[in-house]
């Protein structure tokens, strides 16, 4: 027996400002760049108007959010979800990438499940993440929730349609602007529209 179809809108956020060589997690609240009129429009056609829409604590996907509205995407009030923040990334927040060869060897040996120092794993964002989904899931059950996140959220959110291990979770890239489809079909378990499709590719 199944339950209503449920269907889960995932976009990332559009890009964030300046060098994306910065480490950025829930730890940077970082603005977007949301110039990108061409990406948007596309957006606009394919999503429908949603029965809820999520964003979260981090001001980039607020701003995502009031983009999609502008260019044409009905949407209702937002609800935040401190539940689908990135990853954080403790005292590696504002550093480079490029720099932690050395600093982290650890955290390289296992980054799935190895949380920087003061922050936290991406193991423990995918159970954040999918007990949230679970729950709006059985709140919203029949319609169509928008969820405007960051990368290490959507990872999470795939993972748990799909029953990925945190290491399978971190081989998902997801672009800025790209849209994730996930269905919730009751008692069936879940179906997936499409990962990471952008319309259409942004710089």
């Amino acid at each position: 027996m199944s339950g209503p179809v449920t269907r889960w809108w995932w976009v990332r956020h559009a890009p964030t400002r300046g060098d994306r060589g910065i480490i950025r997690g829930s730890g940077t609240d970082a603005p977007a760049d949301t110039a990108h009129p061409v990406a948007l429009d596309g957006l606009a056609a394919l999503l429908p108007p949603p029965d809820a829409l999520f964003v979260t604590p981090l001001q980039r996907t607020a701003q995502t959010a009031r983009a999609l509205a502008e260019h044409g995407v009905v949407l209702p009030d937002a609800a935040v979800e401190p539940a689908f923040a990135e990853q954080h990334f403790g005292t590696w927040e504002g550093g480079r990438w490029d720099g932690l060869a050395d600093a982290a060897a650890a955290f390289w040996r296992d980054p799935a499940r190895t949380a920087p120092p003061g922050g936290e794993a991406l193991a423990t964002v995918m159970a954040r993440v999918g007990t949230a989904v679970d729950g709006h899931t059985r709140a919203n059950a029949g319609g169509d929730i928008l969820c405007v996140a960051h990368a290490g959220a959507l990872r999470g959110a795939v993972a748990h349609a799909l029953g990925l291990t945190p290491d399978q979770a971190l081989r998902l890239a997801f672009d800025p602007l790209g849209v994730t489809r996930l269905e919730a079909l009751g008692d069936a378990g879940w179906r997936v529209g499409c990962i990471n499709q952008v319309v259409p590719e942004v710089p």
